[in-house]
């Protein structure tokens, strides 16, 4: 699906997307510096699919080639997980999408308990049946200075925003869920639509009071 994503009735497109997807999966290509990205990327992720985005100053030819041969090359589908151990909860992206050559998918989870554990992933692999298991370590305490935690505070929030503004937008009031994202900006110091971080510079850098003005250059659509 190739677009600005300029059309003025998101949710009803999500919404269709939503409802009609079936086992097919949706992929979605934007060009140019002004896309509607929030269009873009939704679509691909409740398509199942994959989304890319090219601006005006890259090269569009690679971007193309990049995405077909992603689209030609399904390497596994129909993906489910299942955790054992760990007490895992909170697993996103809630819809996975297809493992395809060009890129991995990447699950973000929580869990309560530390220790051993397991996760078990099945599929298709061309068409088969397809099965593995793999043995997980839950650490009590992050060692490694892992973005791990943050990376999926950042999908949780997108992930909320979107429930909010689809139950919104198909006239079954719109659900609340400004509390929830504060208290994850919070916990995981992310800025969000409703937490920001404040900088506060000691140096003075005015001496007289004197103001510069200084030229900021703003890319135009």
């Amino acid at each position: 699906f190739n677009t600005d994503g300029y059309v003025g009735n998101d949710f009803e497109v999500l919404k269709a997307v939503q409802d009609h997807r079936a086992s097919a999966r949706m992929f979605t290509f934007g060009i140019g510096n002004g896309v509607n990205r929030f269009l873009i990327d939704a679509m691909g992720s409740e398509g199942r699919g994959a989304s890319e985005i090219v601006t005006l100053e890259s090269d569009a030819d690679k971007a193309v080639a990049r995405f077909t041969q992603r689209l030609r090359s399904p390497v596994l589908t129909d993906i489910k997980v299942h955790f054992e151990g760990g007490d895992t909860f909170e697993t996103l992206p809630k819809y996975i999408p297809d493992v395809f050559s060009e890129g991995p998918v990447v699950i973000k989870g929580r869990y309560a308990t530390p220790g051993a554990g397991r996760v078990t992933i099945t599929g298709k692999l061309g068409g088969d049946y397809w099965k593995q298991t793999l043995d997980l370590n839950f650490p009590a305490e992050d060692q490694s200075g892992s973005s791990i935690a943050t990376l999926w505070a950042r999908e949780k929030v997108e992930d909320l925003m979107r429930q909010s503004w689809m139950t919104s937008n198909q006239g079954k009031g719109q659900r609340d869920v400004t509390n929830d994202i504060t208290q994850i900006g919070l916990q995981f110091g992310i800025m969000t639509q409703f937490t920001s971080f404040v900088a506060v510079e000691d140096k003075v850098v005015n001496v007289g009071g004197k103001q510069q003005t200084v030229q900021v250059p703003v890319e135009m659509p």
